[in-house]
């Protein structure tokens, strides 16, 4: 199996695609960002773990992550990523 990364937003758009599938077992949320952006480079400076929280959501099996926290987080093969930029409104 492989982790499925799923785009939303200004992520789809400058990826060009919907989604990827990453291969990988136990990977730290730094180490998918990584092998994302080496897959597809132009998301690099986008995906900076600084980021994460702040102009960059991420949610794992459809739950928000906060890398923040103190306990790592660890994304399993199998699981689905979504990428995408905060809500607006108004």
């Amino acid at each position: 199996m492989a982790v499925k990364v799923r785009f939303y937003g200004r992520f789809r758009e400058i990826a060009g695609i919907n989604e990827i599938k990453i291969d990988g077992k136990n990977l730290s949320l730094e180490k998918l960002m990584e092998k994302i952006s080496n897959f597809i480079p132009q998301l690099e400076d986008e995906l900076r773990c600084g980021k994460i929280g702040a102009t960059i959501f991420i949610a794992v099996n459809n739950v928000l992550v906060n890398p923040d926290k103190s306990s790592p987080i660890v994304i399993e093969d199998g699981s689905q990523v979504d990428i995408m930029p905060p809500p607006s409104g108004g």
